[in-house]
């Protein structure tokens, strides 16, 4: 939609091919779907190799923030309908080329008329929002049409788009949605549909921006080679910064992170002096502290710890390793109402603080914060 001559450039030309982020999140992704089509958490799975990839704390962690979500809408909608890794496809529209997907949960509300369609993320490094985000829209028209073979027109009134994406920092959470009439989405299938035409005519104009990290023409790209030359003249600024770095070639960023071990340790430095400042409670303009997102932990009396968890009939085989295992390990082999038992030795704690702009959505920490963390966090 951002840059229509992207199909034409792109013909021939292979994609990247698995990466360890890609199998990690389809690692998670399958996590999400056993956990909410078999009623399970997705601790059941930590420690498993899922698609190629060792389940960590971190992965279920993440997923479980979504199996809570998705649940908690399920139980406040009456008749709600789960359909979990929902094929779409936008073929009822007579697009001029095939347009399909899956997405990744569709709930049906019939009692207030709703859609629900919710897409899980696990990436870290780029946070997506969900306002007017065309990919969402995408999975929402399609399952729109999808739900509507199923259940008849006239059923519906809103839908409502959802990201859940634990592991990055977004000014409106890790849960953010946006709410759409019929109307509008039915009007957003007019824009898709012309966007797609568009991606027909021979004569389409390339156009560089942050859509470029996807783009597999990116190396033959004239108009990313007349960035190229722009770049190398720019003075960057606040009203110019410089350009998304997925936009660069790779000669481009090869030449810009020789320069980078340089300026690296002066960056840090200034990072550090800025915490400091904070930490110290002093303001500084457009910055301050945030905790980290808590993870479960035991509390530190390990005698306590210990005691309670022989008191439940939970065998240290269960809960030891050389040393003692995690709250989520030890709920994955007890289970999920054993464990709730266990609540007044389980903390959650964050590890420490960091810099975050005013739009995280995340309140400042206290003033020193730093100073409660012993040397271990």
């Amino acid at each position: 939609m951002n840059c229509p001559a992207s199909n034409r450039l792109s013909e021939g030309i292979p994609g990247t091919g698995d990466t360890d982020y890609s199998r990690e999140g389809t690692s998670a992704h399958k996590v999400l779907e056993m956990a909410l089509t078999r009623h399970l958490d997705a601790g059941t799975w930590l420690d498993a190799t899922i698609e190629g990839v060792l389940v960590t704390e971190n992965m279920t962690e993440a997923v479980q923030v979504c199996v809570d979500y998705v649940r908690d809408l399920i139980a406040t909608h009456p008749g709600a309908v789960l359909h979990v890794e929902q094929p779409i496809s936008l073929a009822a529209l007579n697009p001029p080329a095939d347009m399909f997907g899956t997405a990744d949960i569709v709930i049906f509300a019939p009692v207030e008329r709703t859609l629900f369609v919710v897409d899980y993320k696990h990436g870290q490094g780029y946070a997506v929002k969900a306002v007017g985000n065309p990919q969402l829209r995408y999975y929402g028209l399609g399952s729109l049409i999808a739900i509507e073979k199923t259940v008849g027109t006239g059923r519906l009134d809103t839908i409502e788009l959802t990201i859940v994406q634990p592991r990055a920092v977004h000014g409106d959470g890790i849960i953010r949605s946006e709410h759409l009439s019929y109307r509008d989405l039915a009007n957003f299938a007019d824009d898709i549909l012309d966007a797609a035409h568009r991606t027909l005519d021979p004569k389409a104009q390339p156009k560089t921006g942050s859509h470029c990290r996807w783009c597999r023409a990116q190396a033959i790209c004239p108009a990313q080679k007349s960035l190229a030359a722009a770049t190398a003249q720019m003075d960057f600024s606040e009203e110019t910064p410089p350009p998304d770095v997925e936009t660069l070639t790779m000669d481009q960023l090869i030449g810009i992170y020789d320069k980078a071990t340089i300026i690296k340790a002066w960056l840090k430095a200034v990072e550090d002096k800025l915490f400091g400042e904070l930490n110290a409670g002093r303001p500084v303009a457009g910055y301050k502290l945030v905790e980290k997102r808590a993870m479960r932990k035991w509390v530190e009396n390990e005698t306590l710890v210990r005691a309670r968890l022989e008191e439940e009939g939970i065998a240290p085989a269960d809960y030891l390793e050389t040393s003692l295992k995690s709250p989520p390990q030890v709920e994955k082999f007890v289970g999920k109402k054993p464990f709730m038992a266990l609540a007044d030795v389980v903390e959650k704690k964050s590890s420490g603080v960091l810099l975050a702009p005013f739009a995280d959505s995340r309140p400042a920490a206290p003033v020193g914060a730093q100073n409660e963390f012993n040397a271990d966090d």
